[in-house]
């Protein structure tokens, strides 16, 4: 909030006391109690300031505590999450040997899914094979039906040629001898009968057969024995291969087992990886509002820091305000009373009164740079400043006061500063009309600064021509 300058209150009251009490006691008194109600509202601005610093430091400091707080929990909050993180860690290593557990048992299953088809399919080779030894057997059966058959068949030719040998052999010996006459004795040796030679030849010939048909016969049973005893073997294979499938199921439930748990145990650390990162989401969202409380924190201290640099640049500017308004004050009584100390000694003062006063700066109205020139906007302000003269009617005495800054030498400063404050003093004559002898001219050059010459605004204001009317 700018201050309003104490100038326009204290300046009226300082001059009537230079001019030595030609102002009545009631108006001095009345300035003076404004003076005073001023610098009453300056101390308890600035009570109200200190205040709201006292607030802000008590604000501060609870902010502080907060913040410790937050921290205190922040901090909590980290070692909550590198627990969960750990016990993360330790889930995973688990999951991983589960894993391992699960490849195992997974390759141990293709073992003996592997075994399993090997051996189903020997069962199904010795299955062909004892299909060929049963068809081996019914024609070996055949066989022998058919060998017996033949050796009934030969056994009763054999019979039959026993049968017709003996009866070949005993018939002469059962033919009756002619009783007249007695027959003459037989030769020693007779030979053999073709007939009984024929037969012998056959007999043999069916002996020979018949052992032939035994051999085979023979034969067909080492076969037969020999097809039983692989038939045997065939059956123990087919025993230790169900035998090995039955193991296999067996180790494969098993396995099954095992992988059932493996997936409890699996599902039971994905609902606690679950549970953990809910808890983490949790953590986070809490730490997400700390930070945010902690911005709106921050925020509330740096618009607080502001709000103090702001009563403090307020405090700097009143004081810098009232600085300036004293030397304004000072400089304005010294300037009136040079002012009205001239005007007494050429005798054109009537009562010694100051009415007002005015200036034409670089502000409001401008020289050209190192020229006494008016420009336009100057000489308007000074058109409206005697229209004002000429408005009120008064008998008046005009000070024209020239000033410049401290750029340059002093003695060209005061030089312009004199050829500017006769321009404005010409000018006031020619085109409006002002009496000569009611206006006077100095100047000041450099000497009467009223602001900083460092700056550019300071040299603005300090590059001025001023008017003073009295009275």
């Amino acid at each position: 909030m700018n201050m309003p300058s104490a100038k326009p209150l204290l300046l009226p009251a300082l001059v009537a006391l230079a001019l030595g009490g030609c102002a009545s006691k009631e108006f001095v008194q009345q300035e003076v109690g404004g003076v005073g109600k001023r610098i009453d509202d300056l101390q308890a601005m600035l009570d109200k300031a200190n205040q709201r610093i006292e607030i802000n430091t008590r604000w501060l400091t609870e902010t502080d505590g907060r913040l410790a707080k937050n921290e205190s929990g922040q901090a909590a909050l980290g070692s909550r999450i590198d627990d969960t993180a750990a016990g993360l860690t330790k889930a995973g290593a688990r999951i991983d040997s589960v894993a391992d557990g699960l490849a195992v048992a997974g390759k141990r299953i293709y073992n003996n899914t592997t075994a399993i088809v090997a051996a189903n399919q020997r069962i199904d080779g010795l299955d062909g094979r004892l299909g060929s030894l049963d068809e081996q057997a019914v024609n070996t059966r055949q066989t022998l039906a058919d060998s017996n058959v033949q050796i009934a068949r030969l056994e009763g030719e054999l019979a039959a040629v026993k049968g017709t040998a003996t009866a070949t052999a005993l018939a002469p010996l059962a033919a009756p001898a002619p009783a007249e006459a007695v027959a003459p004795a037989a030769p020693a040796a007779a030979p053999a009968s073709p007939q009984l030679a024929d037969s012998q030849a056959r007999l043999d010939d069916i002996a020979a057969r018949i052992e032939a048909a035994t051999k085979r016969i023979d034969d067909n049973m080492a076969t037969i024995q020999a097809a039983s005893e692989r038939l045997k073997a065939v059956e123990g294979g087919l025993g230790a291969a169900q035998a090995g499938i039955q193991a296999g199921e067996t180790a494969l439930a098993a396995t099954n087992k095992r992988v059932g748990e493996v997936q409890e145990g699996l599902d039971a650390a994905g609902q606690r990886i679950a549970a953990n990162d809910a808890a983490v989401a949790a953590a986070n969202k809490r730490l997400d509002n700390l930070e945010m409380t902690l911005a709106v924190a921050v925020n509330k201290i740096e618009t607080g820091d502001k709000q103090l640099a702001e009563h403090g640049e307020r405090l700097a500017a009143v004081d810098s305000r009232l600085g300036h308004a004293e030397s304004d004050l000072s400089q304005a009584s010294a300037t009136a009373k040079e002012a009205l100390e001239r005007a007494s000694s050429a005798g054109k003062l009537a009562e010694g009164k100051l009415l007002y006063e005015t200036q034409i700066s670089d502000e409001t109205a401008s020289f050209a740079f190192q020229s006494a020139t008016l420009t336009d906007s100057a000489k308007q302000a000074l058109t409206a400043f005697a229209d004002k003269l000429k408005a009120e009617n008064q008998d008046v005495y005009i000070e024209i006061q020239g000033h410049t800054d401290d750029s340059g030498p002093a003695e060209v400063n005061y030089r312009l500063a004199q050829a500017r404050a006769e321009a404005v003093r010409d000018y006031l004559h020619a085109e409006c009309g002002l009496p000569l002898h009611r206006m006077a001219v100095v100047s000041y050059g450099e000497t009467r600064p009223v602001a900083d010459n460092k700056t550019r605004a300071g040299r603005m204001k300090n590059r001025r021509v001023q008017l003073v009317v009295l009275k």
